[in-house]
């Protein structure tokens, strides 16, 4: 069981071929990933973290100020998640504090770790499940099961459910590249890099501009989605200049599906 350790590896693919090399033939890996595309939500809201700091400036209290005020902004939004049972704080310092590093290391998706497996491994299952096989059984051989392929396949057409976890359809969108989606939530991702680590605004509005982009590319399939990062555009401007008083509306709820769990067994 790998949860959580591959993400955020300088190389998370050569990582992830190392441990599998300690599962032996018939064995069980079953491991964690993100992607830029399930984590969106948590990047627009990790930005709430360098106005703060530079509200409150490098001193020696501006940490417990910091985290006073993302408990205060935040506690809207976590009692929205049905089932949340993480202390408040441990979620907040992991998800929006800590660095996150690069969107080449920090997300890494299924399709990749199929790329890395795929000659030794099959999968078996993922949570949340979206592997569908309509093949003929008969043509399905034990040799050439084709299972990872589908799988990729599948994981890329369903790119746009990781979005947001409210989010339920058992309809293809018709207006969604999933392909566009993903690069620009790389996109965004890589601009909040940079204003979170070293604190500053610098590509605020480049980055504003990249979420305008998602909203509009998914906007007829997915409205709530799309309404929500709207309210997010239009409304961060004001907590610049307010931190204190914002209701986020629409975007309170807004939640990607995080991490995915997926596992596979060694042939």
């Amino acid at each position: 069981l790998a949860e959580g350790c591959l993400s955020g590896q300088l190389h998370p693919d050569i990582f992830l071929k190392h441990l599998s090399g300690f599962v032996r033939d018939g064995g069980f890996l079953v491991i964690t990933t993100q992607t830029t595309t399930s984590l969106l939500a948590e990047i627009c809201r990790r930005m709430f973290y360098p106005v703060l700091k530079i509200k409150y400036g490098n001193t020696d209290l501006s940490d417990k100020h910091i985290l006073a005020d993302l408990k205060k902004i935040l506690y809207p939004h976590l009692k929205t998640l049905k089932g949340m049972n993480r202390d408040y704080t441990d979620w907040i310092q992991d998800n929006i504090i800590h660095p996150w590093g690069q969107s080449d290391s920090f997300a890494f998706s299924i399709s990749q770790a199929l790329q890395v497996l795929d000659n030794e491994f099959e999968i078996i299952s993922t949570s949340p499940r979206f592997i569908t096989d309509w093949r003929w059984y008969k043509s399905v051989t034990h040799k050439n099961s084709g299972i990872n392929q589908r799988a990729d396949s599948c994981h890329y057409n369903n790119t746009h459910m990781f979005l947001d976890y409210r989010y339920h359809s058992e309809q293809q969108p018709e207006h969604i590249n999933g392909e566009y989606l993903t690069q620009l939530c790389k996109t965004a991702y890589d601009y909040h890099t940079s204003m979170h680590s070293d604190t500053h605004l610098d590509y605020l509005s480049e980055f504003l501009d990249c979420l305008n982009k998602i909203a509009g590319h998914i906007k007829l399939d997915m409205p709530e989605t799309a309404l929500s990062i709207e309210d997010y555009i239009n409304l961060f401007p004001q907590f610049i200049k307010n931190s204190d008083a914002i209701d986020f509306k629409n975007f309170t709820g807004f939640f990607g599906r995080g991490l995915q769990f997926a596992s596979f067994i060694k042939q």
